[in-house]
């Protein structure tokens, strides 16, 4: 989220940036609590994408309603793996079926003709 080039300026931004972060963080986790769910559960990315959005669409934000709620939907899926996810689609490799015996059929008077004309004699 730093957009600085230099180093003075970037210290200047993450020291603004921090507290927001460290807000955002509090209000998905009072969220979470008030839901029943495990503060543990949380995703930082998932509450910056959600106050990403209220920023970009503030008209939406206020008809919906308060942002703490929002961000209780801020959680980990609760998928539990029953296998190993290493290498589970791989290899993706072609699987062609071996080369069979070559359709060739004699050509038509049409195709014959027009094979003379364009090669010269044709046996």
């Amino acid at each position: 989220m730093l957009r600085s080039d230099s180093p003075g300026q970037a210290r200047w931004e993450l020291q603004r940036e921090r507290p927001a972060l460290l807000l955002w963080g509090l209000m998905s986790v009072q969220g979470i609590i008030a839901a029943g769910k495990d503060p543990w559960s949380g995703r930082v990315a998932g509450a910056l994408r959600i106050v990403r959005e209220a920023m970009r669409t503030p008209r939406r934000w206020r008809r919906r309603g308060d942002l703490r709620q929002a961000l209780t939907g801020a959680l980990q899926d609760d998928c539990v793996w029953t296998q190993s996810k290493i290498a589970r689609d791989w290899p993706h490799q072609k699987h062609e079926a071996p080369p069979g015996v070559p359709k060739i059929r004699p050509g038509t008077a049409d195709e014959s003709a027009s094979a003379r004309a364009h090669y010269g004699k044709v046996g």
